[in-house]
């Protein structure tokens, strides 16, 4: 009996220790695999900041790096966030950079879409694939819905980038379609966010550059050298500018170091700095060595809008005047290139810069020709001056209503403008004369002459800054299509490299004042500053100040 009960506790003993051991293997085999996960998820982590990383310095081997990281991630784990971050990485390695990733884009994004994400780069990559495929318009209705108000600073850093991403991307997207003022207000809004960011930077320096502030976009390039000090698109940005502006060795010195850049740029990017090699060495006198660069430049074999406008600059210099109007016809652009096209060639400030417009000031009519000929149209011109003491702004609108011309001209004080954007109007007053034909065109000519020709740049004397704006409309007339457009630039600021150079807005400026004076419309003038007087005087009411 004793016996029988010493076997079943010895049982019993043996099958608590099987137990526990099991416990113990499950227990080690549940913490081990645990551990094994954790460190997994901690590699796709470490991935994943790698990447964001490498975006962050927008240059071509960052993004060549980033997709290194991102294929590392989902071909071990199918992550839908890594799928967003590589479709904005090929987005753009197709688009800006000319190689071949439509496709791999496409399949990130379709990837991540269809794990029903919100993320902000997936947003982004959907907006840029619609915009290098010819969808500008669908672009920019995604990005506006998605960049909102910005973050309070309670929401934190994640946040502010977001927005800054989202705003920058919206930005980049207007800039292409031509919108500039648009373009200037989201990157400025996304700089606020982030003002390291060199993509922001960058793109906004080019807004700039469009709207003829060199110095204002000088200033913005540096900020994206001295944050990412091989950004390419940048170095570029400034070595064009340079060379528009004749500053020759300013110019050398950023081609050279996008071409010593180490690691390399995009093909796309060295074929540019090769042909402005090329324009440098003509003007050095160095043919044999500036033909060298130019095949250099071609056989890579990365043709962009940039290296057609600067093959045009060097055809145009050395007095090939009709082969470098057919290099500015024939830049093998996108459709979401386009809208802005025909500003850039003609001679507006812009990355063709004044060489390239003079290419297309002499061999191809104003983008606002419409005008003369079509039989409803409109052509404003706004001029804005900001100075210590309050600004003016002067507005002359040529309206044609079945062919029946009508000139208007409107004057007012301003309490300043900041950026092209004028303060509340006061004593505002107008004047208006009927045009024959020939007055029309006169008037059209007169401001494309102004908006396509260099001009000197304000003196640094002054302290008025001035800001000029043409938007055009022209209804549909034999089948066409109706066109319109805007471009605004200002007046360059001194300091810095780019104190001298050309400015248009001081030629539209010259040109409203003229027409102004032969339309007999400056009694719009004279009657703001006579009521003007007469306020401050206190004959009418009386104020105690100038506003």
């Amino acid at each position: 009996m004793e016996s029988r009960r010493s076997h079943r506790t010895a049982l019993a003993l043996l099958a608590f220790g099987v137990a526990v051991v099991a416990l113990l293997l499950v227990g080690y085999y549940v913490r081990t695999k645990q551990v094994l996960q954790d460190e997994h998820m901690g590699e796709i982590s470490h991935q994943l900041r790698a990447m964001q990383d490498e975006l962050a310095h927008d240059t071509y081997a960052g993004y060549r790096a980033a997709t290194q990281h991102g294929e590392r991630i989902v071909t071990d784990l199918d992550l839908a966030s890594a799928h967003a971050y590589l479709a904005y990485t090929y987005a753009i390695l197709w688009g800006e950079h000319g190689d071949d990733t439509e496709a791999l884009a496409r399949s990130h994004l379709a990837k991540a879409q269809a794990a029903k994400i919100q993320h902000s780069y997936l947003t982004v990559a959907e907006g840029y694939l619609k915009l290098f495929g010819g969808d500008s318009k669908g672009a920019e209705v995604l990005l506006a819905a998605a960049a909102t108000e910005p973050p309070t600073v309670d929401e934190g850093g994640c946040a502010r980038h977001t927005f800054s991403l989202l705003s920058g991307a919206l930005g980049i997207i207007q800039m292409h379609a031509g919108d500039l003022e648009s373009a200037y207000r989201n990157l400025k809004a996304a700089q606020a966010e982030l003002p390291a960011d060199p993509r922001t930077n960058t793109a906004l320096g080019k807004v700039l550059y469009h709207q003829g502030a060199e110095f204002q976009a000088a200033n913005a390039f540096d900020t994206a050298l001295r944050c990412e000090k091989d950004h390419a698109g940048a170095a570029l940005g400034v070595a064009l500018m340079a060379l528009d502006l004749g500053k020759l060795d300013t110019a050398e010195k950023f081609v050279s170091r996008v071409l010593a850049a180490s690691p390399a740029p995009s093909q796309r990017q060295l074929a540019i700095a090769h042909m402005a090699n090329a324009v440098l060495l003509d003007q050095r006198n160095k043919a044999a060595d500036a033909d060298r660069e130019q095949a250099l430049a071609e056989g890579l074999k990365s043709p962009s809008k940039d290296l057609y406008l600067t093959l045009a600059r060097r055809l145009l210099l050395i007095g090939k005047k009709e082969e470098a109007a057919a290099a500015v016809r024939q830049a093998p652009v996108r459709q979401w290139e386009r809208p802005g096209l025909e500003r850039d060639f003609a001679a507006f400030p812009s990355a063709g810069g004044f060489m390239a417009g003079k290419v297309y000031a002499e061999t191809v009519a104003s983008p606002f020709v419409c005008v003369e000929t079509s039989p409803n149209a409109e052509l404003v011109v706004t001029v804005d001056t900001a100075g210590c003491f309050g600004g003016s702004s002067t507005n002359l609108r040529l309206s044609i209503n079945n062919q029946t011309a009508t000139l208007k001209g409107e004057f007012g004080l301003t309490a300043g403008a900041h950026d092209g954007q004028p303060g509340p109007l006061h004593f505002p007053h107008s004047q208006e004369v009927a045009l024959t034909q020939e007055e029309r065109a006169q008037v059209v000519r007169t401001i494309g002459a102004a908006a396509t020709h260099p001009e000197s740049p304000s003196t640094c004397h002054s302290t008025t800054s001035l800001w000029a704006r043409v938007t055009w409309r022209c209804a549909d007339q034999a089948g066409k299509r109706p066109a319109s457009g805007s471009i605004s630039f200002g007046s360059s600021e001194c300091g810095g490299l780019f104190e001298t150079g050309y400015n248009r807005a001081n030629g539209v400026d010259r040109a409203v004042e003229a027409l102004f004076n032969r339309h007999r419309l400056d009694e719009a003038r004279q009657a703001t500053m006579r009521e003007l007087h007469a306020r401050a005087s206190g004959k009418d009411g009386g104020v105690d100040e100038v506003p």
